[in-house]
């Protein structure tokens, strides 16, 4: 606008010159001109036209140079060439049988293609775009991913038919080997099977993350002693290169086998004590610090089924994060934390009982779990209660020193922390999940966290419910009426949730019945809501003012329902519960279809107020129906 593009004095502001120097033009040819919101600095700019084949050439060259990865090399000084993912060694740009004129990389392009670089490295010469693809697939390099995967695909499953086992295909690697092939050719050696007594996590993720080869288990789940490579050719000397690749296979198993032999002599209690000075997050104590929470709400909880080892879980709580001071978790966190604790428990028999041992064994190795949004649960009891506690832990801290979520930005993943202690006790109607409250978890939590010192802020309460209220809606809402689940959120904290989701369930089932009772009540419920909130009335109904059959036959209904519905909603009858306040719909339509509430007798409408405000209390002291939206 001119007040800020001109100064006092008519010459252009720094804002002004700002805009000439972005749009390339000259200051002396700008103008003003006013349009119907102001005055605008304007300038008039001819941009001659282009040839579209350059222009995507422009194009092309600020999308390459835009991509993004985590580590780029350098193989030229920057004033040459940017870094890239890879080296760049040739450049070919072309349009028809011409030649596009790019220098990317330090290069200029040229009409000519490399092929594969052993079986046919070129140059090859290329008359015509239109022969790129022909040309490549002469020269041994498939040019498809889609066709790369295929390949791949096809041949390991020929892999498992001659090994008689079935590979475990990671995604991630897959689409890794399939990005770094030409020519793909899947190919398997074998391993001295004395690596099998290490732990499969650990073989797969050395395979993985060293060699970007595959494992392959029997039909039990049992680790075979073979891997599984992709090379970027079909060699003629495939047993040569099979051999050497199997020297490099076990020295890469000899580094894992080094550390988990370390691992396995130093005592869990040397690794626990060494927790103290590795820092949970900052301001949020230690991970010793962290366990000895975790083993608080063990210790406190007394809600646990029968023929169960407390004394195992306190255990495994005490030492749960232990192994993020070995060297197999240090070389592999992601593939070993947790797993490698529960190794550590077994060979040493921590307890000195075996069974019990085991049991904390497995409640460390799957206390991870549930890794991500669609990962499995724990198969365990006591992994299932000691993620849930961990998770839990974890969440209560940040929101307690106030770490919070800004927009897409969830640094610490507390959204996804949340999710998992909703899916851990039992959101998703999932198996293995524990059922109780929000409430008594956060009361565990509360108590444990000022035992061991830490002071709870006075909004605790209100930016927890507020976090996960918004959650729980959240991941209702993929399979729920959002109404439903609005009508019943002041249970979120109280009740488990495989007794809310069935509430949301039989809402959304009286709901969805056409010409239902339960729907056919809400009408005349939101009627007496109305009125009620225009007068201030007691619950003190006198049976002796009533002046008609409608009202004593809805007083007698009323009485009916109060006292059955308050069973059936104790004992989780939900269909039931919606059903006798359903049955309210016939006399309640009646009783406004003759009688006049606001009767110029106060004392009659005070008592037909009364009666219309138990009526509401009925309702509303379970559930809000008043955000029941009826057609």
């Amino acid at each position: 606008m001119q007040r800020v593009a001109q100064q006092h004095d008519g010459t252009l502001s720094p804002a002004g010159i700002g805009f000439c120097r972005k749009n390339n033009v000259d200051e002396n040819t700008i103008s003003f001109k006013e349009k119907n919101d102001g005055i605008f600095l304007y300038a008039q700019k001819v941009i001659p036209g282009r040839d579209i084949v350059f222009w995507v050439a422009d194009f092309f060259k600020e999308s390459i140079y835009a991509l993004q990865a985590n580590l780029k090399m350098k193989w030229l000084s920057a004033d040459i060439s940017p870094s890239f993912i890879r080296p760049v060694r040739s450049l070919c740009a072309m349009v028809e049988n011409k030649v596009i004129p790019i220098e990317m990389f330090g290069l200029k392009s040229r009409r000519f293609v490399f092929g594969q670089r052993v079986l046919s490295p070129g140059p090859h010469r290329i008359e015509n775009a239109r022969d790129y693809i022909p040309l490549l697939e002469k020269s041994s390099v498939v040019s498809s991913a889609d066709k790369r995967r295929q390949i791949i695909q096809e041949e390991i499953k020929k892999v498992e038919r001659i090994l008689v086992g079935n590979v475990i295909l990671d995604e991630e690697l897959l689409n890794k080997c399939i990005g770094l092939s030409e020519s793909p050719h899947v190919l398997y050696g074998e391993f001295d099977k004395s690596y099998l007594r290490l732990p499969l996590n650990l073989i797969v993720s050395v395979l993985k993350e060293h060699m970007n080869y595959f494992c392959i288990t029997n039909k039990n789940g049992g680790l075979l002693p073979y891997y599984i490579g992709i090379s970027n050719y079909e060699c003629n000397c495939i047993d040569l290169m099979v051999e050497g690749t199997r020297n490099v296979v076990e020295g890469r198993l000899d580094d894992g086998a080094f550390y988990y032999d370390t691992d396995l002599s130093t005592p869990i209690l040397d690794l626990n004590e060494g927790l103290k000075t590795s820092v949970f997050q900052e301001g949020m104590g230690s991970l010793f610090d962290k366990e000895q929470r975790i083993r608080e709400m063990v210790v406190q909880n007394n809600l646990w089924p029968t023929e169960f080892s407390k004394e195992a879980l306190v255990f495994a709580a005490t030492y749960c994060k232990a192994d993020l001071k070995t060297g197999c978790v240090q070389e592999f966190p992601d593939e070993m934390q947790g797993v490698m604790g529960g190794v550590l428990i077994r060979a040493q028999n921590a307890m000195g009982d075996k069974n019990l041992s085991n049991l904390a064994a497995e409640a460390i190795a799957q206390h991870y779990a549930p890794m991500g949004a669609g990962a499995s649960l724990p198969t365990s009891f006591y992994g299932t209660i000691l993620s849930l506690f961990d998770k839990l832990d974890s969440l209560c801290m940040m929101i307690n020193a106030g770490v919070e979520i800004k927009g897409n930005k969830d640094p610490l993943g507390m959204r996804r922390l949340g999710l998992s202690v909703l899916r851990l006790i039992g959101i998703r109607g999932e198996d293995n999940a524990y059922s109780t409250t929000l409430f008594s978890l956060i009361d565990l939590w509360k108590s444990a966290a000022k035992l061991g010192g830490f002071t709870l802020k006075q909004d605790f309460d209100e930016k927890f419910q507020a976090f996960i209220f918004e959650r729980i809606k959240f991941q209702l809402r993929t399979e729920f009426d959002p109404h439903s689940i609005e009508a019943i959120s002041k249970h979120f904290l109280t009740r488990p949730f495989h007794d809310i989701r069935n509430f949301i369930k039989a809402i959304d089932s009286a709901i969805r019945s056409d010409g239902g009772e339960f729907l056919n009540a809400i009408i005349p419920y939101k009627r007496a809501r109305s009125l009620l909130e225009q007068n201030n009335v007691s619950t003190t109904v006198n049976p002796e003012l009533f002046q008609s059959d409608a009202e004593i036959d809805l007083y007698k209904k009323l009485l009916l329902v109060e006292e059955e519905s308050s069973l059936n909603f104790k004992n989780s009858n939900y269909k039931e519960f919606l059903n006798c306040l359903g049955s309210l719909a016939k006399p309640l339509a009646r009783f406004f279809d003759s009688v006049m509430v606001n009767d110029p007798n106060p004392q009659l409408k005070q008592n037909r107020l009364a009666m219309l405000l138990r009526i509401r209390f009925l309702y509303e002291n379970i559930a809000d129906f008043s955000v029941i939206q009826v057609q």
